[in-house]
Formats: structure tokens, sequence, C-alpha cells
């Protein structure tokens, strides 16, 4: 009975141990697994983090190129800065977490690294670029690397969770097995340990019982026992042999092995499965049958025949013939009857041809997704019961969104662009939803990312029950080959319209001469119809046969042929070669038109000549101007000796300069001098000027800008000049600078009168200094405060600051005189008045303080507000210090002091009053005051003294501006005085102290200094308007010369560049035109000399038809280039009485500018139109140009030297002319603008 008890605690004490291990490997697992998931998801969040850091750098970037402020870009550079280093850190981190063990994740991380240290290195460049350039040059390369490194990042994620999900998969089997091997176990150990155990001791108590009731019978059932037994062992036999049936018969691939790992059985499968057929296997060991086991797969058997259990789901098995068997197995130990392990039973499967369909799958799909991409195709699909939507990458990349971001129904269809594309598809997928009906549409979308993309949306519908429940389709990208399809159908229609146009003659034919295409152009040239000529007539019908010969003579001989039978056109295709010259056609009515014609060969896509092309304009014009270019030159010339101006042009490659004849007047240079270069120039220039003339032109160069310039020169006779240079810089397609031309004026006069001004300033400013005193001047609309050299001295002000304003010179103001102040600019701003008793005292910038005394006006507008005060102010500490010493030293006072009661009574003077007035005291005291003044200041004294007691208070009369004041002395002369008036409290009551002072010499100085001021300021006015009027002829003369100059300059160049005689002659006769409009240029230039030495304008009746028709002509060749068309009403209002060159100079500037900066997809369109406002006159200009930005541009439009397009003859002086020519006459001008649409200039004269 022990022996039983001892045998049942030591199989629980197993039983028990097994569950144990049984679940601490559980939970060592399954740990294992959770750390794993933790670990993937923190590797996908952080490459998440990667692909948002990247598109913060692309933003950042974007930002510091949009950066108009220092202080903005600064913060994004240390933004970015922060950025770029966590960035790396993550991708190290990244990199050293893989290490290797994942080659996919690898080579994924590794093309991250190139992506990312593409934009790092260009961030680090963009925050160390100071130029535009280099700004937008970075910007361009963080952009291009941005897409493939989100993309490779994108698919680096879904690695990481492809690697996730199989770490998922691979806890559950784990989980699986833990829980199959358990039941197992604890099954096992329940059938073998307990059931055995309790059996048996059952068993052992059954027969003690029996035996101490039936010892008698004990052997008889000893006997029956040994029957039982045998029976028993003959059961197991056949049950043994009924498994090995079993095992052989079973439709799966099982095998039975003993402890040697010999086959007891094995199934038919079995032996199909591993081509074992005619083999003998039962009673050969495993590793018999299959030798190509490696010991890895050994070992896992020797660990089953201990009780382990081996599952593995696939595997490669290398057979011994090197062919590949893909297997999955279940390797078991199975039992004796006694509990002990008997050996194994394998169970496999092949898999093999699963495997090979699964990588033709994942093959097929492979091809079918790179196919997508390379097409830009992606699949949709839209679940209308659950409200759901599948996006595939690439719909998603065409989106711009990324991969986690959902997309509902509305905004997939606001995300196409607004208009026809958006209504297309709106009406497609209702009518898809309500009946069914699929779609295929061309549309534009705009993506996330704000750019505009044509692709084509398929879509198809799935419905159930008459009812839509699903909308699916393909949406594919297909931009670049609508935009192509666009660009050529618009190049099309520009062929079209070209080959339409009636301005140019187009003639095509066959190769055998016969006319095929016969245009508007050229029936207009001709006379002929296309009717009558095409597949009719050849071009000799209105050619000339000698100029037919002359032209078969010129190609023969050009290319050494024989003239017989040799056909010119033909020859000129053979070398791809054109000619172009001048020809005569007659026309249908017999007249003789002079025609520029350029011949060439029509050729198809394999280079194979199918026709000839002949391209044909008038030049009966052009010869019209040769005859007339002689004269406009002298009238050029004589126009610059006018006002001692040339002009003259750099070839900066070759060093090669050109002079008009009067520059060489202006340098004194023998005009027969030549080959002129810079150092021609340079050595006139004044030795002390050499270095800043050296450094301009070097800036000039650099920055591609000629700006106004003025120096010294010693012309060839010896004498000092003072030279102004202005002129613009011409560039080659590369942005080198290749030539400079411009005028070049002899300014001496106007510098001398300069100097002059500045010495009469120098003047003023010391005579403010003797009297203490400076100017000042306030724009009260801008708040800007302007101070004069001593005026800074008196405040004590540093001079170098100049943002001056208002609150600069109240913080000044004594804090007792504050609300005084205040009271009083208040009080000039309601009366529009200044009053002369403006004293008070300030604190300097050092701290002292004194008292000042201002003089001023107010200047108002047209409407009476006020605009500006200005005037001067007068340090007046001294004697105010001076007035405080006579109250307390009356007798010791220098001036006259006179002390009197409220009724005007004399009570008490000084020996000074006696001596100012000749009278003894007791002959003045107790008589009325009014005895020392005269007559006809007693009525305001009286009022004044009255006023006086009211509110007694220091106070002086006779100074500043107020009136002045007359003593009268005993003989009955008069003497200017200057009466100070203060309150002297006694027992007896108020008293007034009144301080006179003669202020004869004082007043002689005065008059002598206001005089002095009053012609220096004149003088300055003078002078002012002089230079203003100087700089403004200069600056018309540049401006209108400009266009008919540049008419003349690019006919002179054809008449250079012609070897032909009549085409000379031709181009003399074309120069009429343009040498008229600039004769009359200058004639009236030279007349408003006359007229600013005038007091106003000379203003007459002029018509606006005539203004804009010679405007016209000025600007022919830019009306003809572009196609232009101006369109004029001004029935309205005819004509105007105006000053006739401001109002030529508003048409030119304000129609060449429609002109000049005009859209490139439409030809310039012009309208002018006159109308009656408010009673005056109305001009209104609008086109259909560039338009300007007024958001960005509006406050500087007019502004001088403002310009707002990129245009390379932008000078930003046509519109601050214009607008200073209109307000010089009384009018307004104001704009309206609309970018890409036009805009419209209004002109109220």
């Amino acid at each position: 009975m022990k022996t039983l008890e001892k045998y049942i605690k030591r199989r629980y004490a197993l039983f028990i141990f097994t569950f144990i291990v049984i679940i601490l490997a559980a939970i060592l697992i399954i740990k294992n697994s959770i750390d794993a998931q933790h670990s993937d998801a923190y590797l996908i969040n952080t490459c998440g983090k990667q692909r948002t850091i990247s598109q913060r750098v692309a933003k950042l970037a974007y930002k510091i190129g949009s950066a108009e402020q220092t202080e903005q870009r600064d913060i994004a550079h240390n933004e970015l800065g922060d950025l770029i280093s966590e960035w790396v850190h993550i991708h190290q981190y990244l990199d050293s977490v893989n290490n290797g063990k994942h080659d996919v994740i690898d080579s994924l991380l590794h093309v991250n690294k190139e992506y990312q240290h593409v934009m790092i290195i260009a961030s680090q460049d963009l925050m160390q670029a100071e130029t535009k350039e280099a700004i937008d040059k970075n910007i361009a390369i963080i952009s291009r690397a941005e897409g493939p490194y989100l993309s490779n990042t994108e698919l680096l994620v879904q690695e990481y969770q492809k690697l996730a999900e199989s770490n998922l998969v691979n806890l559950k089997n784990i989980t699986y097995i833990l829980a199959i091997i358990a039941l197992l176990i604890l099954l096992g150990e329940y059938l073998f340990i307990l059931v055995p155990a309790l059996h048996q001791l059952l068993q052992r108590g059954n027969a003690l019982v029996a035996s101490n009731k039936k010892l008698a019978i004990s052997e008889q059932k000893l006997k029956t026992n040994m029957a039982e037994l045998q029976k028993l062992k003959v059961d197991l036999e056949t049950r043994e042999t009924f498994n090995k049936a079993f095992i052989e018969q079973i439709p799966a691939a099982i095998a039975m092995l003993d402890n040697d790992l010999r086959y007891i059985a094995v199934s038919k499968t079995w032996i199909k499965d591993y081509k074992l057929e005619g083999r003998e296997v039962i009673g050969r060991t495993h590793y018999e049958v299959f030798p190509e086991i490696g010991e890895d797969w050994r070992e896992k058997n020797r660990q089953c025949l201990k009780g382990a259990i081996d599952i593995c789901d696939e595997a490669p098995f290398i057979r011994k013939d090197g062919t590949t068997q893909w297997i999955s197995w279940d390797t078991r130990p199975w039992y004796k009857a006694d509990g002990s392990i008997g050996g194994l039973v394998m169970h496999t499967s092949d898999i093999s041809e699963f495997k090979f369909n699964e990588s033709q799958r994942k093959q097929v799909e492979r091809i079918l997704h790179e196919t997508n991409e390379v097409a830009r195709i992606g699949t949709w699909e839209v679940d209308l019961v659950s409200s759901q939507s599948y996006l595939s990458e690439v719909v998603r990349e065409i989106h711009g969104i990324s991969k986690d971001y959902e997309i509902s129904v509305d905004n997939g269809v606001l995300s196409y662009k607004e208009g026809e594309s958006r209504e297309k598809i709106q009406n497609a997928f209702l009518e898809a939803i309500n009946y069914g009906k699929p779609y295929d549409l061309e549309l534009e979308l705009i993506n996330a990312n704000g750019n505009v993309v044509w692709v084509r949306s398929i879509g198809q519908v799935e419905r159930v029950n008459g009812k839509t429940v699903k909308v699916y389709g393909l949406l594919q990208d297909i931009n670049n080959f609508k935009l192509a399809q666009l660009e050529l159908k618009k190049v099309n229609t520009q062929l079209k319209a070209i080959f339409n146009s009636k301005a140019v003659a187009m003639v095509t034919t066959d190769l055998d001469g016969v006319i095929n295409r016969f245009n508007p152009g050229a029936e207009i040239l001709t006379g002929y119809t296309a009717e009558e000529m095409v597949g009719k007539e050849r071009p000799n019908l209105y050619l000339l046969k000698e100029e037919c010969t002359n032209f078969v003579t010129d190609i023969a001989k050009h290319y050494n042929k024989k003239e017989e039978g040799f056909n010119a056109q033909y020859e000129l295709a053979k070398h791809n070669r054109y000619d172009t010259r001048e020809w005569t056609y007659k026309r249908k009515d017999g007249k003789l038109l002079p025609v520029q014609l350029t011949l060439t060969s029509i050729k198809d896509e394999e280079n194979t000549l199918i026709g000839y092309l002949g391209v044909s304009t008038d030049i009966s014009e052009k010869k019209a101007a040769e005859n007339k270019l002689l004269h406009n030159n002298q009238l050029l010339n004589y126009a610059e000796e006018l006002t001692a101006m040339g002009n003259w042009k750099w070839d900066t490659v070759n060093d090669q300069v050109e002079w008009s004849k009067n520059l060489y007047n202006v340098f004194k240079l023998n005009p027969d001098t030549k080959n002129l270069s810079f150092n021609t120039y340079f050595n006139f220039v004044h030795p002390e000027d050499k270095e800043k003339v050296t450094v301009y032109f070097r800036i000039t160069k650099e920055e591609k800008h000629l700006k106004s310039f003025t120096h010294r020169i010693i012309d060839g006779e010896g004498n000092l000049k003072i030279i102004q240079l202005l002129g613009e810089v011409i560039t080659d397609a590369s942005g080198e600078v290749v030539e400079m031309i411009g005028t070049c004026q002899d300014v001496t006069d106007q510098k001398l009168v300069e100097i002059e001004l500045l010495r009469k300033n120098y003047i003023l400013n010391f005579a403010e200094r003797i009297t203490q005193m400076g100017n000042w001047q306030w724009d009260v609309a801008s708040d800007t405060l302007k101070w004069s050299s001593n005026l800074y001295r008196i405040f004590e002000y540093d001079e170098n600051i100049t943002d001056l304003n208002y609150d600069t010179f109240f913080s000044h103001v004594h804090p007792e005189d504050k609300d005084y102040i205040a009271d009083f600019v208040e009080k000039s701003f309601k009366e529009k008045q200044f009053s002369s008793k403006f004293i008070h005292r300030i604190i300097t910038s050092k701290g002292n303080v004194k008292t000042v005394h201002f003089l001023g006006e107010v200047i108002l507008n047209g409407q009476g507000e006020v605009v500006e005060m200005m005037g001067a102010c007068q340090d007046i500490t001294e004697q105010k210090m001076e007035e405080n010493k006579f109250r307390g030293l009356l007798e010791s006072a220098p001036d006259a002091m006179v002390i009197f009661n409220e009724h005007g009574v004399i009570q008490l003077i000084n020996k000074q009053s006696e001596k100012l007035f000749g009278y003894a005291a007791s002959e003045l005291v107790e008589q009325p005051v009014e005895i020392l003044i005269p007559y006809q200041f007693n009525d305001h004294n009286s009022s004044y003294h009255d006023g006086f007691f009211v509110g007694p208070s220091v106070d002086t009369m006779g100074v500043g501006n107020a009136q002045e004041l007359f003593a009268t002395h005993k003989n009955g002369n008069e003497i200017p005085v200057q009466i100070s008036f203060s309150p002297l409290e006694t027992e007896e009551g108020v008293l007034v102290s009144a301080a006179i002072r003669d202020i004869t010499v004082q007043k002689l100085a005065q008059s002598k200094i206001i005089a002095a001021k009053n012609d220096l300021e004149d003088l300055t006015e003078r002078l002012i308007v002089r230079n203003n009027q100087l700089a403004d002829f200069a600056q018309i003369t540049s401006h209108n010369l400009r266009a008919p100059v540049s008419n003349l300059n690019a006919l002179l160049t054809f008449y250079l560049e012609s070897n032909d005689e009549d085409e000379k002659r031709f181009l003399f006769k074309k120069f009429e035109s343009v040498i008229n409009h600039l004769t009359l240029t200058l004639n009236t230039l030279v007349e408003a000399i006359k007229i600013r030495n005038s007091v106003g304008k000379k203003q007459e009746n002029i018509k606006f038809d005539d203004v804009l028709t010679k405007t016209k002509e000025i600007l022919s060749a830019e009306i003809l280039e572009t196609a232009a068309q101006i369109t004029a009403n001004f029935s309205e209002i005819p004509e105007i009485r105006y000053y006739k060159i401001y109002l030529e100079s508003i048409f030119l500037n304000l129609l060449d500018n429609a002109i000049k900066y005009r859209a490139k997809d439409r030809p310039p369109e012009i309208t002018v139109k006159s109308m009656t406002f408010k009673g005056r006159t109305k001009l209104v200009i609008s086109d259909n140009g560039l338009g300007i930005n007024l958001e960005r541009h509006g406050e500087k439009i007019f502004g001088l030297n403002k310009v707002f397009h990129r245009h390379p003859e932008a000078k930003g002086l046509g519109l601050y002319m214009t607008k200073t020519q209109v307000e010089a006459m009384g009018g307004e001008i104001s704009v309206t603008s609309t970018v890409n649409e036009g805009s419209t200039f209004t002109i109220i004269f």
C-alpha cells in the first residue's frame, strides 16, 4: 500500500510540474511576442514621423522662399535646422534597429538616406543662400526629392506593417500550438498517470477484500485472470495489426516509426508524395530512406522522441536529386500501453503546387502593380451601403493625399476643378447612382498640393434589386497627354491664324510649282483670288520674268551649278536653306508692288520634300522713309546741341564706342577721331573722379542697370565740366552685359546753380545760429517732421536721426506745459491759423530746460483741410532769465521798469524809465500809463490791462509777429519798445510790473535778418522751380525721344546692312514719317524751354484724335509687330484746352505701356474714350494686358523708378511722368487693374 502511495504522489508531482512548465513557457513566449508587436508599432510610428518631417522641411523651404522680412526668414531657418537634426537622428535609429536583418527594409532605408541627403544639403544651402536665384534653386531641389522620398517612405511603412502582421500570425500559431500541446499533455497525463493510478488503487483494494473474503478460491481466480490476460494480449496484437493497416489505407501522408526511427507503417499517400514506389520502406530507418535530411531536422526528431511535438506550416525539402519539394508536417510521439514512447508518427503534406501557384499569383500582381505605376492608373470603390470608400495607392498619389487620409464622396467631387469638370462628375455620379449608368470622362482635378491635373475617370455600377449599392472604377493621370493635346490644338490654331492673316501673303505650291494654297494676304497683295489661283496657276503669273531669271542665276552661281535646266528652289531644299530678297509683284490691275519675299521648302516628318512656301510682305512704305533719314539726323544733332547733350553706345565685349556728333563737341574732341574705346572717354574723367567712375561701371555690370550718374571731366580745351550720364544696359540670352547705350549731358550750369543754392542755405543756417533760431516743417498727413540744423542744436538732439514726427517734438515739451501745447495744437487745427504767442518750455535731450518761442503758419489744401504747418522756433531762454532778474532787481535793471495799479496809474519807475521817456520820476508817478503809449495803441492797451487784472500773468508786448508797440517820448517822438508785464502781489493789491525796453537797434537787426531770410527763401523757391523744370524737361526729352530714336536706329541698321542701292533708296523714303514726328517733337520741346521761362504753361485747343493719330504713328512699328487694335471714341468731348507737350506725353506713355505690357496669349486691345465728369473732362484708356497687382503695388504705382513687370524696357518713369504732368495742370489720375485681364487709367483734367 505504501508503494502505491509513493507511486501516486510521484505521478501527481510530475503532473503539477508539467503544468507549471507549460504556463511559464506560454507566458514567456507571449511576452516576447507582445514586446515584438510594441517594437513594430514604434517603428511604424517613427517611420511615419519621418514622412511628416520631410513635408515640414519642404513647407519651411517654401516659407523661406516667400518670406519678405528678415525676422520671418531667421525664425524659419532656426526651425529648419532643428528639424534636420531630428530627421537625421530618426533615420540613424531606424538603420541601427534593422542592421541588415531585413533585406527589403535595408534597401528602402538606403534609398531614403540618399533622398534625405539631397534634401538636407539643399536645405543647408538654402539657409546660407542670399540671392533669390539660389533660394529658388534649392527649393526646386527639395521639391524634386520630396515626392520620391514620400513614396519610398510609404513603401517602408508597408514593409514594417507586413513584418508586424507576420509577427502577429506567428504569435497566433504559437498560441494555438501551446494550447494543443497543453491539452495533449494534460490529456496524456490524465489517461496514463491519473487513470491508471486510480484504477490500480481500486483493483488492489478489491483484490485485498476478495483475498480476505475468498481465500479459498484465490487460485481459481488467478487462473481466470491469467486467461483474461492472455486474451488481452491477443486483443492488443490484433489492434496493432489493425492500426498498421489503417495507416497504410488512410488518404494522407502518414508514417509510423519506432524508437530507432524504423518504419513500422506508411500510407500510400506517403509513398506517392515522396516517389517511393517500388522501394522497400518498412523496416528501414527514416534516414536510410531520406539520407538528404539535415542535422537540424534530425535534432527535431530526437526531441520528439523525448516527448516534443514538431509542427511546421511550410519548409523547403531539398531532395537528393536536387529538386525542391515544399512540405508541411506534424511530428509527435506515440505511446505504448505502459505509457512509454514507442516511436514517432509523422503527418506531412506536399504543398509544392500551392507554393508555385502563390508565386505565380504574386508575380502577376507585381507586374500589374508596376504597369499601373507606369500608366498612372489606379482603382477606386465607393460602397453606398456602408458609406465607405477605397482608394488605391496610385489614386491617392494623383489626389496628393496620404495613405491614412479618409476621403468622402463629397470631398472627392469637390476636388475636381470648379465649373465644367465638377458639374460633369456630379451629374455622371448621380446618374450612376440613380440609373446605374456607367461613365468615362476626361476632367480637371485639383490635388491636395493645389496643382491642376487632367485625369480620365471611368465608373462602373453594381446594382442589387434595381438599386445601386456600389460604384467602382479606374482613375488615370492623363495630364501630360492632355496638355500636349491642348498645346497642339493651340499651335494649330495659331498656325491657321497666321496663314489666314491679311498682313502677310503666304503661297504654297506642289513640287510642279502649281499653287495649292493662296491666303487672304496674297489676295490683297496680288489682286487675284484664291479661286483663280489654286490648282490652276503658278506664281510666275504675278512675278516679273527678269527677276525670276536673276533669282535662278544667283542660286546657281552660289552652288556652282549651270543655269540650264536648273531648279533653284529644289537646290535650296536640298541644302535646307531659304532665300529672302526684294521682289516686284505685278498685280492683277497691272500695278507694280515692291515686296520682301522669303522662299523655303516644305518637308514632311520623314524629311521628304512635298512642296514650296513663299511668304511676302508689302515694303512700299519702308522705301518712303529712306529720304528722310538724313534730315532727321540733322534735327537730332540740333536738339543735342540745344540741350548740350549727346548719345553714345558702348560694345562692352569688343570695347568699341560710338559717339553722336554733339558728344564730340561736349568733350571738345576732334570729330575725325575714330576707333573710340572706353579709355577714350575715361581719359577725359577728372583725376579725382576716376576711382568713382571705375566703381560705377563695375556696379553697373554687376547689377545690369545703368543709373543716373554725375561726375567731372576736363574737356579737350582744358575746361572743367560736369556731365550727367543716363542710359540702359543690354544683355545677351545668358544675362551677360554686351552693350550699354545712353545719353551724356553737360550739366555744368545746373551744378553751379545748385552750389550757389547750397551757399545761400549755409548763410541761412548761419543766420539762424546767430539769432538762436531754427525752422521747422510738419507734414500733417504723413506725420513727418523736418528740422533745420540749428533747431537740432536748440533741442540738443542727434542730427543723424531724421525720422521725426509730432511725438518727437511733444516728448521734449516740459511736463507742466504739455496740456497747454495739446490745447494750442487743437486750436490751430480748428481755427486753421497759428498764434504768434506760442511760448513754452522744453527739456532737451541732455536734460536742460529751455524756453522757446514758436512762429508759424498753416497750409490748407483745396478742401480747406490742414495738410502742413511750417515756421520758425527761437530759443528765448536767456530773455526769460533776464525778465526774472528784472522782477527782483527793478532799479538795477537795464530796462525801463514801470509799475502801475489796476486803474493804470503809474506807481513807480526806475532810472532807465527816466532816460527812456525823458520824464522825471515825479512827472510820471500818479499819472496814467497811457501818456507813454501813442494814441493809436491806447484802445488795445486799455483792453489789455483790463483783461490782465482778471487773470494776471507774466506777458510781453511788442515782440514776435504781434502788433508793434511804440512808446511816446516827452518830446513827442515814438520809440519802438518791448514791454514785459508781470503781476506783483502787495498789501495794497495786485500791481503790474512793466519792463519797457527800447528795441530800436533790435528792430533794425531783425528787419535786416528777416529781409535776408525772405531774399534767401525767394531765391530758394526760384532755384527749386528751376531745378524741377530742368529735371522735368530732361526726363520728357529722354522719354519722348526714345521711341522715334529707336525707330531711326532700327531703320539705320537696315540701311547699313543693305548692299542694294535700290533698297537703300527705299529705306530713305521710309524715314520721312519718323523724322517728321521727331522734328515736331524737338520743335515742341524747344518751344517748351521758352514756355518754362514764362509765368505759366501755354495752353491751346487740342483735338484728342490728332494726338492719338500722332501717337499711333510714333508707335507704328510696335503696333504692327503686336497686331494691336486701338479703338477711340471722342464724340462726347472731341478736344481740350491743354498744354500740348504734356497731353502728347500722356498719350505716348499710356499707349506705349499698354503695348509693352501686353498679354502673351492675345493681341493688345486698347480703348480710348473722352467724356464729361462733374463739369470737367475725363479721359479713360483701357487695355487687356498683363494687368497690375494693386494689392501689392497700389501705393507705389505712380512712384519714380517703380516697375511691376520683368520687362527689359521697364524704367519706372512713364507713370511717374504722367502723374506729374497731370497734377501739374491741376488734374487727377487713377488706375484700376486686374491681373491677366488688363488695366484702366482715368484722367480728370
